[in-house]
């Protein structure tokens, strides 16, 4: 500060100064700080440096302030004192060399009165200077005296830039005073600012220095540079001109392109390098190529300069002129013609590919050819298209530089019709074991071979056949085993030999398959049942028969063996077997092989079957099982006396007819001069002992024939019964 300055504080009683800081002692027993700061010594509490702002540390009731070099004393006004800053020699009181003391420290002191400020005045002093403070390539002379101002003693030592230069190490010896005419040589100054120090100590050692600026210039070289061309294709290019240097100092310099070096340093002895320097065509890049010269003297290590320029490397894109045929396809193939041309007149290599595999060449691109190369009838076999979409490309380049290859393609389709098949006949409705049939024509209207195959309910039935030649008739059974009852749904599906057979088409239809019940036709005729038993679809038949509700056939209510159908049961049932003089019920239950069941119920009168001897009355003699209900009874007679003739009825309770009806008598049993006579009329009643009627009856209807009982007067009394037997041939 070279003026006189007020900083901005009022109210100061007292100022103490370090070696680069200063406190204010305030009238109101604070104190303001500023300056020097790396050990805490402004009271900040750290060692932020330089303290620039006045600053209001954290203390009071401050009777005295004292600055040491770089610490600082506050006495306070009940007599203790507090210190802070560095400690180094324990100059803070606190017993100990920790440093720096950042907080104010009360060392074990009290009733201090004053403190003082101790200021080493100079001894020694310079009285000189340096003959020049600006240079290039010149020395430097210090020149001056060395003096004691207390008429003591004197040594000195210079320095350049800290670096001590005289004498080597140490001091010059002691002496009342130094002329000194020294030359600093320019070798021993840096390129820029340079502080020449003359420090000087007198005999108590007490030191003092003088310090002095010099400064080397040095002006970069002087460049002038242009190329014979800025944007060229496959040329060179020649850098020309100049670079020179205003001190004179030799120069040398170096070429880069996009940073990388393309001419390394040249030195030229010589103030100015004239240059001409061709760049060669494979140095440079394609597109933007930023050239650079970078230039320095050779003074101190040199003065770095660098020029730039911009050389532009074009190439025009090749171009390509296609055309394909046909880019709808199904067995044709494809044929490429094409004609790639430069306009720079490079060489230009190709390769084509097809769905992204290269097919020509082999590997790689072509050997480059100068433009335009044609290509002519390229054909891609049909067996390397896919079906449907096909790209086919050409990549193309030229052989300048590293530019990228161009692509051109098109997009070819290969078309497959699928076959079409018309039905010509097929059954819709099948029975139980009938075979469904579908008969047609499959076509293709490319004439492929065609192939089939038939799914029923999502299941194959017949898988792919072989490839035929179309037209091809269809003629394909579907076994009833396969189908299901009720609706099937039926898929014949058809394909072609074209690449990957796609895409398969269908024809469906319905198939239904049904089942009719078995048949029962149940007549009852008295007690004779007859079950016709059949099966509309012919499928075999099984049965059982209830009567009343319990098993009659078979007995233990299973249903028959499975047989061919039809069946008849035909029984007569016997009174032990029925419930006679009441309702019975008769239950057939038949039932297919596919488990299709029908119930068939019928009721009858349980009587008496078989031929019956009854009375003219119509009280039957005996059951049908042969026991007595009651005896034809003659009473007693008298030997050689004959009965009365006696009708009885002879009646069909069969439930079918039956002719050549014969009775017959046993006289076994009569004693000896008794016999029974039979005859058909009571008038005149005609003794036999058999009697025959071919004659037929049917359910319910009879004939009446007479009896009688004969002796002779030789007939031995008795008491006997006898046994009348009938007989009859059933009919159907």
């Amino acid at each position: 500060q070279l003026t006189l300055y007020t900083p901005n504080i009022t109210g100061v009683k007292q100022v103490s100064c370090g070696n680069y800081h200063t406190v204010f002692l305030m009238e109101d027993g604070t104190v303001r700080t500023v300056g020097y700061n790396a050990f805490g010594q402004c009271g900040t509490g750290n060692t932020t440096n330089p303290q620039l702002s006045l600053y209001t540390p954290n203390i009071t009731g401050v009777k005295q302030v004292a600055c040491g070099n770089t610490h600082t004393v506050f006495l306070m006004e009940d007599g203790t004192v507090r210190t802070v800053g560095l400690n180094t020699n324990g100059q803070c009181g606190t017993g100990n060399t920790t440093t720096p003391q950042l907080t104010f420290y009360n060392p074990n002191t009290s009733g201090v009165k004053h403190l003082f400020d101790y200021v080493l005045t100079e001894t020694t002093e310079f009285q000189g200077n340096i003959d020049k403070t600006i240079v290039h390539n010149e020395d430097v002379i210090l020149s001056g005296l060395t003096v004691n101002l207390n008429d003591g003693q004197v040594q000195y030592k210079i320095l350049v830039n800290d670096i001590q230069i005289y004498p080597s190490n140490g001091y010059t010896p002691l002496a009342g005073s130094y002329d000194i005419n020294y030359t600093i040589y320019n070798n021993q100054l840096n390129l820029g600012d340079n502080t020449i120090t003359i420090a000087m100590s007198d005999e108590n050692g007490k030191e003092n220095s003088a310090s002095f600026s010099a400064v080397v210039t040095n002006e970069i070289p002087v460049v002038s540079l242009s190329f014979d061309s800025s944007s060229v294709h496959n040329g060179n290019v020649i850098l020309s001109g100049s670079i020179s240097d205003p001190n004179g100092d030799y120069v040398s310099y170096r070429v880069l392109n996009n940073g990388s070096e393309i001419k390394p340093w040249e030195s030229i002895s010589n103030p100015t390098a004239n240059i001409n320097f061709t760049i060669q065509n494979d140095l440079l890049i394609m597109g933007s190529n930023n050239i650079t010269v970078e230039f320095k003297d050779n003074f101190k290590g040199g003065q770095l300069g660098s020029w730039n320029g911009l050389i532009d490397v074009l190439d025009n894109n090749p171009t390509a002129t296609v055309t394909v045929t046909p880019i709808s396809s199904h067995y044709e193939d494809i044929v490429v013609n094409a004609t790639l041309d430069d306009v720079d007149m490079d060489n230009i290599s190709y390769k084509i590919s097809l769905n992204g595999k290269q097919i020509f060449p082999v590997i790689g691109f072509t050997t480059p050819t100068i433009a335009p190369i044609n290509i002519t009838d390229y054909s891609i076999p049909n067996t390397l298209l896919n079906l449907g979409s096909n790209i086919i490309e050409i990549e193309y380049k030229d052989n300048f530089k590293s530019f990228p290859s161009i692509k051109w393609n098109q997009t070819i389709n290969v078309v497959n019709n699928a076959p079409a098949f018309t039905s010509t006949s097929e059954t819709t409705t099948i029975s139980s074991k009938q075979n469904a049939v579908i008969v047609g024509s499959l076509t293709d209207i490319e004439l492929d071979r065609v192939a089939y195959r038939v799914l029923a309910n999502g299941e194959i039935i017949t898988d792919w056949s072989d490839f035929f030649q179309q037209p091809y008739i269809v003629n394909t059974t579907i076994p009833f085993s396969r189908l299901n009852f009720g609706a099937n749904s039926v898929v014949l599906e058809f394909k072609d030999n074209f690449k990957t057979n796609l895409p398969i088409n269908s024809y469906s239809t319905t198939i239904t398959k049904t089942n009719n019940k078995p048949l029962v036709n149940l007549s009852i005729l008295s007690t004779t049942v007859t079950a016709d038993i059949s099966d509309p679809d012919s499928d075999n038949i099984q049965y059982k028969i209830e009567l009343n509700g319990n098993p009659f056939f078979p007995l233990d209510g299973t249903l028959t063996p499975l047989a061919t159908q039809p069946r008849v049961y035909n029984h007569t049932f016997t009174s032990n077997e029925v419930v006679t003089g009441s309702s019975n019920t008769i239950t057939v239950t038949a039932q297919d092989e596919f488990g299709e069941q029908v119930i068939v119920s019928g009721t009858f009168e349980g009587v008496y079957t078989g031929i019956m001897f009854a009375d003219i009355n119509g009280n039957y003699y005996s059951t049908d099982l042969g026991e007595i209900l009651f005896y034809l009874d003659f009473g007693t007679i008298t030997a050689g006396q004959t009965t009365d003739s006696v009708p009885i009825r002879v009646i069909n309770k069969n439930g079918y007819k039956i002719t050549n009806i014969s009775l017959s008598r046993d006289n076994n049993t009569l004693p000896v001069g008794a016999s029974i006579e039979l005859s058909k009329t009571d008038a005149p009643f005609s003794p036999s002992d058999a009697l025959v009627y071919p004659v037929i009856l049917d359910f319910n209807e009879e004939i009446i024939f007479y009896i009688r009982l004969a002796t002779n007067i030789n007939a031995e009394p008795a008491s006997s019964n006898f046994i009348i037997y009938v007989k009859g041939d059933p009919i159907g």
